[in-house]
């Protein structure tokens, strides 16, 4: 028996692929988030939807018993909530003082 010859310079295509699917702890890195942090969201979503207001995060799927996020469901969620360019506040900016949003803004 004789190994079959190959054309010489021929090799398989390496194809990455995106998962469909992802658990919670893998949807939070996606996001760049800790895993407590979505699951407090989806515990938050939970509660929402029990007392019939709109869910604020990122939307989940169950098969059985297990949670799933999709891709595409965080990506439209991060596209939703994100801000090009927002303002953050620093919690230890101090109290009372002169600061405002407009960098420009005189003192």
């Amino acid at each position: 028996m004789t190994a079959r010859a190959k054309p010489d310079g021929v090799r398989g295509e390496v194809v990455p692929l995106r998962p469909a699917l992802l658990k919670d702890r893998a949807a939070a890195e996606y996001m760049a988030r800790s895993a407590s942090w979505i699951r407090a969201a989806r515990a938050i979503d939970t509660k929402l939807r029990r007392e019939g207001k709109e869910p604020t995060g990122p939307r989940w799927i169950t098969i059985g018993q297990s949670v799933f996020y999709r891709l595409q469901d965080l990506d439209q969620w991060i596209a939703q909530n994100s801000v090009d360019r927002g303002v953050v506040t620093f919690a230890n900016r101090g109290a009372g003082g002169a600061e405002t949003d407009d960098p420009g803004a005189a003192t």
